[in-house]
C-alpha cells in the first residue's frame, strides 16, 4: 500500500489539509468489503505560520482557463485612465440601491466567438503569412414578465482572415461549411483575431439597436461604443440601453479610487464616473464569488448612454444595480460565475451549438485545403487515331464492290437452293 501526500501552504488561521491517496483495489464495493483504508482519506493538522501569508492575500480567477481572465489588469499599462468621478463630489463612494422589479421586457445581447484553426499562405516567392480561420455568433434573451425565457434574432457566420492584406478563399465544403474570406494589413495575427472579433461585435450591435428600437430594455454583454452610433429610435432611446462589462483590461480610475473598488458589497455600486467616450459608468458587485476567488471577483463594469444627462444616468444605474443580482448564477452552475448572467450562459451554450463542432470545423478546413492545395492532373495532348491496316487483293481475286443493297445471305452450305423465275410484267396494252 502506497501512499502520496500534498501539502499546500495556506494563511495561518486555516487549517491546513494533508491529502493521502491509498492506491487499492478499484472494485465499487471495495469501501464496504475490504478491511483496508477507503480509496481516500483525508486527514488535517494545523499548518505552521507562512511567512509568505502577510504580503498580501491571494485569490483564484474564478473564470476557467478557456474563458479567459476577468481581470488583467497592469497598473502601469500605457492604455490605463482616469475617468473623472462625477458623483458624491468626486469622492469615492459604495452605494446599496434598493431592490428593484425587473422591467416587463427585458433582453440580453451577446455573442460567442471561436478560432477553429490557424493557416499559414505561402507565396512562390517563399513570403508566409499567417491566418486564422473561425466563427462567430450573436442573438438575444428576451425576458418578459409572463414567459419563459426566449432566444431570438440568432445570426452566425464563418470566415478565414488573413494578415498581410490579401485574402484567400477557400472552397465551399460538400456538407455545407462555408468561410468568408477577409484580410488586414501587417503581419501580426492577433489582427486577424480581433477582425473576427469585430465583425461579431458589429452583429450583436446591429441587434441590440434593433430591439432598443423595438422598446426593449437591452443589456449587452460587452462595452457600449459600437452600439450607441446605430440607435435611431430617438424619444429617449439611449435610457433603454445598459452595457454589462464582465472582464477589466486596464485601470479606469485614479488610483487612489481604482485601490477601492473591490471594497464593494454584493449588490453594491460605486459612485458614477464620465468615460473618455461620453458614457456613464460605474462598478457594481453583483454577487459573491466564493472565499477562495480574488478581490475583484464578481465585479462588473456598468455602462449608460451619456444623451440623457448624469441625472437620468445615476436613475439608471440605480435600477439596473437592483434587478441585475438576480440574474447572477450560483458558483456551481457557470464557470464564470457570478458574472456571467444566467441568460446570457444559455445564449452562449445555444450559440454554440449553432456554429457546430469545433472538431468537425476543423475537420472541414483541413479537407478543403487539401482539396484547394491539389495538383491538377496534367492534360496529354491528343493523339491521332491509328490508321486501319488495309489489304490490297491479287487482280485474280478481286471483284468490285457492289453499289447497291447487300445480297441476302443464303442457307447453310449443304443443302440445292431452288432459283426462283421473276414474274413477267405484262404490257400496259393488255391490262382491262
Amino acid at each position: 500500500m502506497s501512499a502520496v501526500t500534498n501539502s499546500l501552504g495556506a494563511p495561518p488561521e486555516v487549517a491546513q489539509p494533508q491529502i493521502a491517496v491509498h492506491i487499492g483495489r478499484l472494485s465499487p464495493l471495495a469501501p464496504f468489503l475490504d478491511p483496508r483504508p477507503p480509496a481516500m482519506a483525508i486527514r488535517t493538522r494545523p499548518a505552521a505560520p507562512s511567512a509568505e501569508a502577510s504580503s498580501g492575500s491571494v485569490g483564484v480567477e474564478p473564470f476557467e482557463i478557456g474563458h479567459g481572465a476577468g481581470f488583467e489588469v497592469q497598473e502601469d499599462a500605457p492604455e490605463a485612465v482616469e475617468c473623472e468621478v462625477v458623483e458624491d463630489g468626486g469622492d469615492f463612494r459604495a452605494h446599496r440601491p434598493p431592490p428593484a422589479e425587473r422591467p416587463r421586457r427585458l433582453c440580453f445581447v451577446d455573442g460567442v466567438m471561436r478560432i477553429e484553426a490557424r493557416l499559414t499562405r505561402t507565396a512562390a516567392d517563399g513570403e508566409t503569412h499567417m491566418g486564422v480561420a473561425g466563427s462567430w455568433g450573436a442573438g438575444a434573451a428576451l425576458a418578459t414578465a409572463d414567459r419563459p425565457v426566449e432566444i431570438a434574432h440568432e445570426s452566425t457566420g464563418r470566415a478565414v482572415v488573413f494578415a498581410g492584406g490579401e485574402t484567400v478563399s477557400l472552397p465551399p465544403h460538400a456538407n455545407g461549411w462555408r468561410w468568408e474570406a477577409l484580410a488586414v494589413e501587417g503581419d501580426d495575427l492577433d489582427a486577424a483575431r480581433r477582425h473576427l472579433r469585430d465583425a461579431m461585435r458589429a452583429q450583436e450591435a446591429r441587434i441590440a439597436e434593433r430591439l432598443v428600437d423595438a422598446d426593449w430594455l437591452t443589456v449587452f454583454d460587452g462595452p457600449l461604443h459600437p452600439v450607441r452610433r446605430g440607435l435611431a429610435g430617438g424619444g429617449g432611446a439611449e435610457a433603454r440601453l445598459v452595457g454589462y462589462v464582465k472582464t477589466h483590461h486596464r485601470r479606469m480610475l485614479a488610483p487612489e479610487h481604482w485601490r477601492r473598488v473591490p471594497e464593494l458589497a454584493p449588490g453594491e455600486r460605486s459612485s458614477l464616473f464620465r468615460t473618455k467616450v461620453g458614457l456613464y459608468a460605474c462598478y457594481l458587485r453583483v454577487g459573491a464569488a466564493g472565499p477562495w476567488a480574488g478581490a475583484w471577483a464578481g465585479i462588473a463594469r456598468l455602462e449608460v448612454p451619456g444623451e440623457p444627462g448624469r441625472e437620468a444616468a445615476v436613475a439608471a444605474v440605480d435600477e439596473a444595480a437592483g434587478w441585475l443580482p438576480r440574474f447572477a448564477p450560483a458558483l456551481h452552475r457557470d464557470a464564470r460565475a457570478p458574472v456571467n448572467l444566467l441568460p446570457v450562459a444559455g445564449l452562449e451554450r445555444h450559440l454554440r451549438r449553432l456554429l457546430g463542432s469545433p472538431r468537425l470545423a476543423l475537420r472541414a478546413v483541413r479537407e478543403v485545403v487539401r482539396e484547394r492545395n491539389r495538383p491538377a492532373p496534367a492534360t496529354r495532348p491528343a493523339q491521332p487515331a491509328p490508321a486501319r491496316p488495309t489489304t490490297s487483293a491479287s487482280p485474280a481475286t478481286s471483284a468490285p464492290t457492289p453499289s447497291g443493297p447487300p445480297a441476302a445471305s443464303g442457307p447453310p452450305s449443304g443443302r440445292p437452293t431452288a432459283s426462283i423465275p421473276p414474274t413477267p410484267i405484262p404490257p400496259t396494252s393488255a391490262l382491262p
